[in-house]
């Protein structure tokens, strides 16, 4: 029996050349495109609530080796380093997803995260619903995210596994092989300042 979902959330990724500016500029692009998103949306009886507000800016990095291992298993490792209150030790949040469209293939993985390695564990069962190739398509999401002790560091994939065991299994690959052709992502979250009986997306 799989989990009880955790979420459901819609996505939608953003064209980012049309909000760029300071942070003021953004803001108010962000505020004229969730009101004619909410005006697109009323024909199909959605109802939206509240305003856009810039809640959290954070650098995310997302890892994988050069032949994308990871990415070709469906499976995400990202980390949040909070700069904006980043913790003296050097740590940071880490998290281990695995996406697939069928609920129960998605939570048939071992999720759990090493303990001796991370603290404040967590796992999550969402679905993703999201448009692809004109069309949406839903994915399940199955994750597990900690805070590591101490100083953060991910130079090869054993690292990740060292951090989540139950990935070796799912990986054919080297554990020493490289995963440093990661790449960094400035993320910044845009919210709603209140939730909506019928949610139609996050940012």
């Amino acid at each position: 029996m799989p989990p009880a979902l955790d979420s459901r959330e819609y996505k939608f990724m953003l064209q980012a050349p049309r909000f760029a500016g300071v942070e003021s500029e953004l803001i108010a692009k962000m505020g004229m495109y969730w009101q004619d998103l909410s005006d697109a949306v009323a024909a199909a009886d959605a109802i939206t609530e509240g305003a856009l507000t810039l809640s959290k800016q954070r650098p995310v990095t997302f890892y994988d080796t050069a032949d994308r291992h990871l990415n070709n298993r469906d499976v995400l490792f990202r980390d949040y380093v909070f700069r904006a209150r980043k913790r003296t030790n050097g740590s940071a949040k880490v998290i281990l997803k695995y996406r697939h469209p069928a609920r129960l293939v998605a939570t048939d993985r071992d999720m759990r995260a090493a303990k001796k390695r991370l603290q404040k564990t967590e796992t999550k069962f969402e679905k993703d619903i999201k448009p692809v190739d004109g069309r949406m398509r839903s994915l399940y999401s199955y994750s597990s995210a900690g805070r590591t002790k101490g100083d953060f560091s991910v130079r090869t994939v054993g690292d990740i596994m060292a951090l989540f065991p139950g990935l070796k299994p799912d990986l054919d690959v080297d554990e020493k092989e490289s995963s440093g052709s990661g790449w960094w992502l400035h993320g910044q979250r845009i919210c709603t300042d209140r939730r909506s009986e019928r949610p139609i997306g996050r940012s």
